[in-house]
């Protein structure tokens, strides 16, 4: 069955707990469905069409099953939310959108459309910031002009100001199909992003501009700062790595392009930018040499033994209130076998 969720929500600030959208034991798709034709057509969202001087909190809210689309030109899908302006924060903590693989649902539309998030202008009355923590996407393929797992385009009113924040962040058996942009995070990205521990697993990046598609970004006017980032992909015997696009699109010359200052750190001890698993054994990607991190003196970090997770983690003091960690190779190999490791 289907419905329409092109609700809009206009000024204040939203909070969204606890909110279950769809089963994840369901035999069929939800339909989030908008048909209005025309070269705007209606946003559209699994939970929001759009936001407007309006501000939202998403805390552990899940949408399962869950086909979002919409048939206007240049409308944004999304599948939390559609699109937003004008002032809006936005914060996702403890959220996921994920399918099963006999439902297979999907984000469509002609426009912007990414997982969370399919929009948000880069003009002065733009979002300002857009956090994303211990959340992430699973099952989807995810269509339209510009994609991205977290957000078609990513955009700020001013991007010397204002960023978008993904920490804990997982894309697991995703398709991303791009027009004429594609990126695993972002489809084309206009203001900063900054993240750690990131888990790219079993995803592929593809677009009709065969040269705007990247694994990190589809096309990158801003700055790139992401520790831990791990793009890791499980083969048959006999198969053939699909996960071999650049870090960031626009051809060779780009694949490293992380702005001024920018880098991505990769978790592993190889120092490659991803590894696949066939029959039990783990070996680098065959793309690794060519999206290294790219760690100049310009950077501000020092890539010497790039690995980082988040678990295991060893309590070692409280300062002022803040609790102080050791992380990975710091923690106690007793700590390590009591609390074990994950991807994320």
């Amino acid at each position: 069955f289907f419905f329409c969720a092109s609700i809009q929500i206009f000024r204040g600030l939203n909070s969204y707990k606890n909110v279950t959208i769809g089963d994840s034991k369901a035999t069929e798709a939800i339909e989030v469905k908008c048909s209005e034709t025309g070269n705007y057509g209606i946003n559209v969202g699994g939970l929001i069409g759009s936001l407007n001087r309006a501000s939202a909190t998403m805390i552990n809210c899940h949408v399962y099953n869950v086909s979002v689309s919409s048939s206007g030109d240049k409308t944004h899908v999304g599948g939390a939310f559609g699109h937003a302006r004008t002032n809006s924060l936005v914060t996702i903590t403890d959220s996921s959108i994920e399918t099963s693989d006999t439902i297979k649902a999907s984000l469509t539309g002609k426009g912007y459309v990414g997982g969370f998030f399919g929009y948000a202008p880069n003009t002065k009355d733009g979002i300002e910031n857009f956090n994303i923590n211990r959340s992430g996407i699973k099952g989807y393929t995810i269509t339209g002009n510009y994609v991205g797992a977290i957000v078609g385009e990513g955009s700020t009113k001013n991007s010397n100001t204002y960023k978008i924040v993904s920490n804990d962040f997982y894309v697991v058996d995703c398709n991303l199909e791009g027009v004429s942009y594609a990126g695993g995070l972002v489809g084309y990205l206009r203001t900063p992003l900054y993240g750690y521990n990131i888990l790219m697993e079993n995803v592929v990046v593809d677009c009709d501009n065969d040269t705007n598609k990247g694994y990190a970004i589809g096309n990158n006017e801003s700055i790139v700062k992401l520790v831990g980032f791990s793009r890791q992909e499980v083969l048959g015997e006999g198969e053939s790595s699909y996960m071999v696009q650049e870090m960031i699109g626009g051809g060779s010359s780009n694949a490293t392009n992380y702005g001024t200052g920018g880098y991505v750190i990769f978790a592993d001890y190889l120092g490659t930018a991803s590894y696949t698993e066939s029959n039990g054994t783990k070996t680098p990607g065959a793309n690794s040499s060519a999206v290294f991190s790219n760690m100049t003196s310009n950077t501000d970090v020092t890539p010497a033994a790039p690995y980082v997770t988040t678990s295991p983690k060893l309590n070692i003091a409280n300062k002022n209130s803040v609790m102080q960690f050791l992380l990975s190779d710091g923690a106690s190999p007793l700590t390590s076998a009591a609390v074990g490791h994950s991807y994320i």
